[in-house]
């Protein structure tokens, strides 16, 4: 056991001893759901960040959803959380060494950055995480460019 974990495991035993007073009812009013790496749920077969989890997200009304990007090898910016497809796909590729199509052929369910912008943008509100450097920042910019920053999106880096 780490250090790390020790102190989460403490952190976790003080919330549950001390709770929170519960928010102002004007508080829960302003509150907004956002579908962290969309609604997955493996009881639905749903993965997550895949558009089966975004489709479910905005059906289950939520305000937004937090996606992660990373680039193939031919720089195409794809929706996925892990560098690899190890845990959710049982692949041993890493998305940096692949080029879209190869990857498209092995895991069809990844989405591009493109296809989420162009089906959730203006619907909902996306939470943008860049989990790797991103080389062709204008391309990022120019995906980005039909939304409006914070209206629209915010996007944070790793």
């Amino acid at each position: 056991m780490t250090i790390l974990s020790i102190i989460e495991i403490a952190i976790d035993a003080c919330n549950k001893v001390i709770p929170r007073p519960t928010p102002a009812q004007h508080a829960l009013e302003q509150a907004r759901i956002i579908a962290h790496r969309g609604a997955h749920d493996k009881r639905l077969n749903i993965i997550e960040n895949t558009m089966e989890a975004f489709d479910h997200a905005r059906k289950l009304g939520c305000y937004g959803i937090e996606l992660d990007i990373h680039a193939t090898k031919d720089g195409i910016l794809v929706v996925h959380h892990d560098p690899t497809l190890k845990r959710l796909w049982h692949k041993p590729q890493a998305i940096a060494e692949l080029n879209y199509q190869t990857l498209h052929d092995l895991v069809p369910q990844i989405p591009k950055l493109r296809d989420v912008i162009d089906r959730f943008g203006k619907d909902m509100h996306l939470f943008v995480e860049l989990k790797c450097p991103i080389q062709n920042q204008q391309h990022l910019a120019d995906l980005l460019s039909q939304l409006t920053p914070c209206k629209d999106y915010n996007a944070t880096t790793f």
